[in-house]
């Protein structure tokens, strides 16, 4: 079976596509993986088949308007309002980047905004299905956005906060998914948008992360799949530089600290408060520049700099994590089997750092808009010292990595797609 995946977003989005284009590819099936140009080399390093997707998240990231959502905290509204409007700019090149990508495709697996997808698989008539890696159907055990004013157990905020995402984001892209379902022939999206339709529809959802993080709810439909985090590893050949072998072997465990493709309007500051936190938890430091958020300059002997590393071959190195909430980086922090926490910047962020909170795995997230020294130093402190979490932390990375969430996931597509055939 060829299969077009399409995968939207920072590489922390579009990485564990690419693990399970490797499960697909592994199972027998021809996969190409549709993404933007940013990601190339990555796609075609690791065998796959590349596809390009219009638009570029890290140029989105580093523009004035990217640096204001990055630090707009809990602020869903300035979020879906400034990814919309770039989005936008370039919607019709998407529409017919996804067609060119998902010519000859049997089955199409698109990410959260990659929704092109779901028309084209429709005026195909082919499976169709989404992946995700966060929650997006609703439910009553757990709210998508967690409240310090409501709570996080009251069934009908839980619900609530799914039915106005759904909104939410719907309502930004239905304008563009009602041009590309007039292009194709196909009826305009419901009022309420795709996501709402995309539970009444019943549409199967793969999703990316453990069911030791977030237990599967039972009040979802059976297919929506909770399959485990999609893991991709070392790519083959990778050996770590000598300077950081060096580094490691010359003392206690570091702590890590980075926040992967997100931006700060002041990245010397950021890393201010980052290496001063580390001094005064008394601990050496490992820090990832990524994308910009903060710099490799004139750091102490104790803090080791690097731009970019595979977490899975890190991150079991070191005393404590800290990195900003992404699914992939909590579930390589999580898999670790160190304590780790989240200095979250926006969106679904705030829901991940609140889940390795009450897997008591890791301190209370530190919101980036509200980082300090003091707050900073304290959760290091907290993550490095606290011998119950250390505890929780390796039995969760333990049960994390026997989860086999590639093969899974791939059990449960081809699932899917024999149920869609039978109809």
């Amino acid at each position: 079976m060829r299969v077009t995946m399409m995968a939207v977003g920072s590489r922390g989005d579009v990485q564990p596509y690419v693990a399970l284009g490797h499960g697909l590819l592994a199972a027998g099936h021809d996969v190409i993986l549709a993404t933007h140009a940013d990601f190339r080399d990555f796609v075609e390093e690791h065998g796959l088949e590349f596809k390009p997707l219009a638009g570029s998240p890290r140029s989105m990231m580093e523009s004035p308007e990217g640096k204001r959502v990055a630090g707009s905290g809990a602020n869903p509204l300035l979020f879906a309002r400034t990814f919309g409007k770039s989005f936008s700019g370039y919607a019709d090149e998407f529409f017919r980047a996804s067609l060119a990508a998902c010519e000859g495709a049997d089955a199409i697996v698109y990410a959260y905004f990659a929704l092109t997808g779901y028309g084209i698989a429709r005026k195909k008539n082919i499976p169709g299905m989404l992946a995700l890696l966060q929650p997006m159907n609703r439910t009553t055990r757990f709210p998508l956005q967690p409240s310090p004013i409501f709570g996080t157990w009251n069934p009908i905020y839980n619900w609530t906060t799914f039915f106005v995402a759904q909104q939410l984001f719907g309502q930004t892209f239905k304008k563009e998914m009602n041009t590309w379902n007039r292009r194709l022939g196909l009826p305009p999206v419901p009022v309420g948008g795709f996501y709402s339709m995309a539970d009444r529809e019943n549409i199967p959802v793969l999703y990316g992360y453990s069911p030791t993080l977030v237990p599967r709810p039972p009040d979802w439909r059976d297919n929506a799949h909770v399959t485990g985090f999609w893991y991709l590893g070392a790519p083959k050949g990778w050996e770590p530089p000598e300077g950081l072998l060096r580094f490691l072997e010359a003392g206690e465990p570091p702590v890590y600290v980075g926040f992967g493709s997100m931006t700060t309007k002041d990245p010397a500051r950021t890393t201010q408060i980052v290496v001063e936190a580390l001094q005064r938890a008394g601990k050496r430091g490992i820090i990832l520049s990524g994308w910009g958020a903060m710099t490799g300059d004139r750091l102490p002997e104790s803090i080791y700099h690097v731009e970019a590393i595979p977490h899975e071959w890190l991150f079991p190195r070191m005393q404590a994590v800290v990195h900003h909430g992404g699914s992939g980086s909590t579930g390589a922090g999580l898999k670790g089997g160190v304590p780790s926490f989240a200095v979250p910047f926006f969106a679904d962020q705030y829901f991940w750092g609140d889940r390795l909170a009450r897997l008591g795995v890791g301190p209370k997230p530190v919101p980036q808009n509200r980082l300090t020294v003091e707050r900073l130093a304290s959760a290091i402190t907290q993550a490095t010292s606290d011998p119950r979490m250390k505890q929780r932390a390796a039995a969760a990375g333990k049960r994390v990595r026997s989860e086999r969430g590639v093969e899974k996931a791939v059990e449960a597509f081809e699932q899917e797609v024999a149920r869609f055939k039978r109809y």
